[in-house]
């Protein structure tokens, strides 16, 4: 009896194991749709124009959640320090600051990188422009994100459910 318990246990905690791995993508995703939110507010507010970066940042922070509003905090808190001389440097700050909260990988990194560049030294119409194509560069990440998920779920609980047989056959 103990042992047919245990061996449930074992299959349980290998499928659980696997269920776990596959929400790591999911988080990727959700990170990934806060953040395409937060370049469509950016947008918006930099073509009505008038508005210091302190507050674009911050107004957005206030309407998204988890890592991107992080993000959008950290960047609007700095620009109230004033203690970079550029707005790409605070914004680079920022992304270093808010990284363990983001799930984002290489190319992530640099189309967010590269939104930076254009923050403080063009106009407000081109920034709104790149503002707009980082989020199209993101919904496309999104979808890309979401096809793997479907497939690395079912492979994940799949892969946990038989690490966890082949420990039950070394067990007995």
């Amino acid at each position: 009896m103990m042992r047919l318990l245990g061996a449930v246990l074992v299959v349980c905690s290998g499928y659980f194991l696997g269920q776990v791995m596959a929400e790591e993508g999911q988080k990727r995703a959700e990170a990934l749709e806060e953040l395409k939110k937060g370049f469509t507010l950016l947008k918006g507010q930099m073509e009505i124009g008038g508005m210091d970066y302190e507050t674009m940042f911050l107004e957005a922070a206030a309407c998204l959640n988890g890592g991107a509003a992080c993000l959008m905090e950290t960047a609007g808190m700095l620009c109230a320090k004033r203690q970079a001389q550029t707005v790409q440097e605070i914004w680079e700050e920022a992304l270093q600051k808010s990284e363990g909260l983001l799930y984002l990988d290489g190319s992530d990194w640099s189309l967010l990188l590269s939104f930076g560049r254009t923050l403080g030294y063009s106009s407000h119409w081109q920034q709104a422009r790149q503002a707009a194509w980082v989020a199209e560069q993101l919904e496309e990440t999104i979808r890309l994100q979401k096809e793997k998920n479907r497939k690395d779920q079912k492979l994940y609980r799949t892969m946990g459910t038989i690490g966890a047989l082949m420990v039950l056959v070394v067990l007995f």
